[in-house]
């Protein structure tokens, strides 16, 4: 992080005094809505944004830029899991929520530049990025639920593109262009624009995994209103043919039984994952032996340690080691 900047903290410390933000999150508790975590986001990309203008005018160091996107992702990606898991409440099963990944190429869609090219973040590039990640968490969890058997639509409804003035033209994929403008004025009422209006309209699931996912389509400062609608109905995935209330029951008891097995094996392999690199660091520290040597030895001995510590064998392998070096020194 470049010396002196705290970004995260600032960005917390924002987020924390800010009302409207704090009346979204409980709104994502008790209602279950995308269009509350669309709202936090638009809203949190704005406050980013001002927080960024106030670190530097001008261009923004990367690593700031990076630590912003991460943190803003980090507030969004749990408004969004609130509402997911209220979702999955009011459907009845216990399914863990997915969440999108961010790497550097996410970077691209965070920062703006400046026509001197200089890295900034404007609200705008801002509450894009993040209402992509709502977007794309979205449509993760649409997907899983659908091929897990439970009813589930997109509903998409057009709304006037974001205040700053300006023109510009949008290629769809069938290769139809469409010019929309938008108004310098925030109080003004903007109608939504072509693009937007052809892709208005409620979705099956099932249709979009189909013929893929053009109702998530957004252009530059597109906010129009993205919500996922979970329903109870539920029908076999293979057969469509229609479940009866007991058999969705069964159903939902074997789902949550099958997830709770996952979450239990993954977690599992989480704690062998740390116990490895515990243990290789200590090998490499203490005795100092290479990445290499060390990982051979633990998987050489991760069966011993089911029946002894850890601690002892690697006393074991400190005395043997101690052992040879001295036998050397004797030859």
């Amino acid at each position: 992080m470049s010396a002196g900047i705290d970004v995260s903290g600032a960005i917390l410390q924002t987020v924390r005094k800010d009302a409207k933000l704090a009346k979204l999150v409980a709104e994502a508790l008790e209602k279950g809505s995308y269009g509350t975590a669309e709202e936090y986001a638009i809203r949190l990309g704005e406050l980013v944004a001002k927080v960024l203008e106030k670190i530097s005018p001008d261009e923004i160091p990367k690593d700031v830029l990076q630590e912003a996107m991460r943190i803003s992702n980090d507030l969004v990606a749990d408004v969004t899991t609130h509402v997911q898991e209220t979702l999955n409440e009011s459907s009845g099963i216990g399914l863990g929520v997915q969440l999108p990944d961010i790497d550097d190429m996410s970077f691209s869609g965070f920062a703006d530049y400046s026509p001197a090219g200089q890295q900034k973040a404007s609200e705008d590039a801002v509450s894009d990025f993040l209402l992509k990640q709502v977007d794309k968490a979205m449509q993760k969890n649409a997907e899983q639920n659908t091929k897990l058997g439970l009813d589930a639509k997109i509903v998409r409804k057009a709304e006037g593109p974001a205040y700053p003035s300006g023109k510009k033209k949008v290629r769809s994929k069938k290769g139809k262009v469409y010019e929309y403008a938008w108004s310098k004025y925030g109080d003004m009422y903007l109608e939504p624009c072509e693009f937007c209006l052809e892709r208005e309209g409620t979705y099956n699931y099932e249709d979009v995994l189909a013929r893929g996912s053009e109702c998530y389509r957004r252009h530059k400062r597109c906010r129009c209103e993205i919500t996922y609608v979970q329903g109870k109905f539920r029908q076999d995935v293979v057969t469509k043919s229609t479940w009866t209330e007991d058999e969705a029951d069964g159903r939902r008891k074997a789902i949550s039984n099958t997830l709770a097995r996952k979450q239990q094996e993954e977690d599992r392999r989480l704690r062998n994952r740390e116990t490895k690199m515990d243990v290789m660091n200590r090998l490499q520290k203490d005795l100092g032996w290479s990445a290499k040597g060390a990982s051979i030895w633990y998987e050489k001995n991760k069966k011993k340690a089911e029946y002894q510590s850890w601690d002892y064998l690697i006393e074991l392998a400190w005395q043997n080691q101690e052992r040879r070096r001295e036998a050397a020194l004797m030859r």
